[in-house]
């Protein structure tokens, strides 16, 4: 993978379900662990219902048969990476992608056609969008791209179909075509 370090990025379906299922996706049992911990305080903070399913491997999250709210993600793992489990794991519906305050990098191709993507949020650490990393997202319709991303690759939101509207930052240096 071409990120230096990437903990999580996390996707979801829908914030309004009373039950949440999130799933925890990382070959490291201590970034698990941590998130378990932030996640169980805020569950216990708002008094809200968490499942919490942990996998170590991307195989085990793709074979799982559960539907999940939300999955923390991390891209560089053993075996299938995170890039290729996040590919695959879109043809179950995503309609939802934040991108954590970890990532720098939104690589190549990254949601390449993830039709269902409706709402997309950057992290606030993220610099570059890189060749056509949400082509093909038809249902996407807004996008803010914030003042910290410098580069926009060529293609980055190409086929999106449903786009609308486009609000581009200030900290652009380099729009792709």
């Amino acid at each position: 993978m071409y990120f230096p370090y990437i903990p999580w990025t996390f996707m979801y379906k829908d914030w309004s379900e009373t039950q949440m299922q999130i799933a925890i996706c990382d070959d490291e049992k201590t970034f698990i662990n941590e998130l378990v911990d932030l996640l169980v305080d805020y569950k216990k903070q708002h008094c809200i219902c968490i499942d919490i399913f942990e996998f170590s491997s991307g195989e085990d999250l793709i074979n799982s048969n559960d539907i999940f709210d939300m999955i923390f993600l991390d891209f560089q793992m053993k075996g299938i990476n995170g890039l290729e489990t996040a590919k695959i794991l879109r043809a179950k519906n995503i309609t939802d992608i934040i991108i954590g305050d970890n990532v720098k990098v939104v690589g190549k191709g990254a949601f390449y056609g993830c039709e269902n993507l409706a709402n997309l949020t950057f992290g606030k650490n993220i610099t570059v969008l890189e060749e056509s990393s949400f082509c093909d997202c038809r249902s996407l319709t807004n996008v803010v791209i914030p003042d910290n991303i410098v580069e926009v690759g060529d293609h980055a939101f190409q086929y999106c179909k449903g786009l609308i509207k486009v609000i581009i930052g200030t900290g652009i240096t380099h729009l792709g075509r």
